[in-house]
């Protein structure tokens, strides 16, 4: 029996190509009788970004991808084409190219799948593309038979009282009514990008950099080892935390626990210092033992959060999960019981919720740093 999807596709789309393509492909596909799922209208105040998406990733027959220069730098659009990679089988389509102002060298550069593909160019004009699409859709569906899931449709006060609750909440929160004010997708851009950023810092300067000094991949056993043996070491010590976001650093034991909400003397290897299946890595250089472990299970926020708070500015509010990324760890052992051992704990991610500062900048939106 064919799966059931309730949307027919989703439209996978970098933010800047909003206005320039993506919300006329959107309405006219709309028009043209298709369920689409477009962030534009999905997402709602106090939405998981990150789970709404996914949501309507697996809930969408076809994605409709917008290929673009903006779309393949973009970590998160990135993400959502390697989704739907993942869902095809054999003979039967998901992904539904669209290239807009990008070459196919373009695509081969950042990957040869991407330029492997038959793609829609949008240079001919969105009638072509509108209809290249929908027959490209109405044939797939007659061969696999698919369904679409239609959800049940309330009627009566309970939906009426719902709806106006929905309606003041956003109003609330974002500000809806006020053109001054980002969209939601704008705001969801820039926490993408802050958090983009600081995945390639601690790619660039932490882990790369690691690597390149003669780091190895480890165990957490035999990091238990070693740590097990630096806290049997007799001697003076000394301990050392700090935290930082990107933004600020925090330093003292006192200050990253208060800030991060969690025991950070308690951090282990025992409890895996608090990680899933973390990406290790180990150093040993004399007397010096240094180890890192990366976060491998994929970071997720809401905006809980929203305030207009002059017409260029905005700010807003975020709570993240699995927000710690890294933590590195230095374990100095003394030449002899009379010195003096250090540990020292780095930990790079973002604090379990953080407030923005959004200025404008010309259309765009930016956070003050």
């Amino acid at each position: 029996m064919p799966r059931a999807y309730e949307y027919d596709a989703f439209i996978s789309h970098a933010v800047e190509d909003k206005i320039p393509i993506a919300n006329e492909l959107c309405d006219r596909l709309e028009k043209a009788g298709l369920k689409i799922w477009y962030s534009g209208r999905e997402l709602n105040a106090g939405d998981s970004i990150s789970t709404t998406i996914g949501d309507g990733l697996n809930q969408s027959r076809f994605g409709i991808v917008i290929l673009s220069k903006t779309y393949i730098s973009k970590t998160w659009t990135i993400r959502e084409f390697y989704h739907f990679m993942a869902r095809e089988k054999e003979g039967q389509k998901v992904i539904l190219p669209v290239m807009y102002n990008v070459s196919l060298e373009d695509l081969a550069q950042k990957d040869l799948t991407m330029a492997d593909r038959f793609a829609i160019n949008a240079d001919r004009g969105l009638d072509y593309v509108v209809n290249r699409l929908l027959e490209a859709i109405n044939k797939e569906n007659a061969i696999s038979g698919n369904v679409k899931k239609n959800k049940p449709i309330w009627l009566g006060i309970g939906a009426i009282v719902l709806m106006l609750l929905a309606l003041i909440y956003a109003a609330k929160f974002f500000l809806v009514n006020n053109p001054e004010a980002p969209q939601l997708e704008s705001i969801a851009a820039v926490i993408e990008t802050r958090i983009e950023k600081m995945e390639k810092s601690i790619l660039a300067n932490n882990i790369n950099s690691f690597k390149n000094a003669g780091a190895k991949p480890a165990s957490m056993e035999s990091i238990d080892s070693l740590y097990t043996a630096f806290k049997n070491f007799k001697s003076y010590y000394r301990n050392e935390y700090e935290f930082n976001n990107g933004l600020k650093t925090i330093r003292a034991k006192k200050h990253v626990t208060a800030a991060l909400q969690t025991s950070v003397e308690n951090l282990s290897p025992v409890n895996a210092y608090g990680f899933t299946l973390p990406q290790l890595l180990l150093l040993r250089n004399g007397q010096k033992v240094k180890y890192s472990m990366f976060n491998t299970q994929p970071l997720d926020y809401v905006i809980t959060e929203s305030h207009q708070t002059s017409d260029s500015t905005h700010t807003i509010t975020v709570k993240y999960n699995n927000n710690i990324r890294l933590i590195e760890v230095d374990l100095i052992f003394p030449h002899d019981a009379s010195g003096m051992k250090k540990h020292q704990m780095l930990l790079m991610g973002f604090l379990p919720q953080e407030v923005y500062t959004l200025t404008r900048i010309g259309s765009e939106w930016k956070i003050i740093e």
